[in-house]
């Protein structure tokens, strides 16, 4: 057998491959965000209500963003504790992520006064007081009902009123659900 014998049966294995995740997924592309999804409802529908259920929890709605970046995962409103929590769901697998950071002044008509939220031109982590001023920054060039969630928030984390967590699905074997875990992630 040649080389090229070996390579048209390693193309007609990928194929038949292609073909069964197909059957299994149909119109679902291999590239698709089935196990970030997977974290966001073990957030949504178990650890959130379970951790948060007597504090008046209250999902608030945000608005989307062309491709999901730039944004919160899940924001609530903690209606009898007068908080807000920012939810940072991850899959199995999934690790907080890095990305550059943006300024987030407090005065939009005059960013050089006061603070501008210490993130411009540096690397910032998901789960860090930077990060999130980094997205109140991107939710303000937005406008509109991403503005008025920012400003909400931003005045929250400047007040000692959000919270920020992690929640980040268990891996289990075949398609059963194996729960998954919170942790609070330190913005003081």
């Amino acid at each position: 057998m040649g080389l090229r014998d070996e390579v048209r049966g390693d193309l007609q294995g990928g194929q038949a491959g292609f073909l069964r995740y197909d059957k299994q997924l149909p119109g679902i592309p291999n590239n698709s965000k089935i196990a970030e999804r997977h974290g966001e409802r073990a957030a949504e529908l178990h650890v959130i209500p379970n951790e948060f259920k007597n504090c008046g929890l209250e999902p608030i709605t945000l608005p989307k963003t062309p491709n999901g970046a730039n944004m919160f995962d899940a924001v609530y409103a903690l209606r009898t504790e007068d908080r807000y929590l920012v939810v940072e769901a991850k899959a199995p697998k999934g690790d907080l992520d890095w990305r550059n950071g943006r300024a987030d002044p407090e005065d939009l008509e005059n960013p050089n006064v006061g603070d501008n939220g210490g993130a411009q031109g540096l690397r910032v982590k998901q789960g860090t007081r930077p990060y999130l001023r980094t997205i109140f920054a991107e939710m303000m060039l937005r406008g509109g009902e991403d503005a008025r969630i920012a400003k909400l928030l931003r005045d929250a984390l400047k007040e000692g009123r959000l919270d920020y967590v992690l929640v980040k699905a268990k891996d289990a074997p075949g398609s059963t659900y194996a729960g998954a875990l919170m942790e609070r992630m330190k913005i003081d």
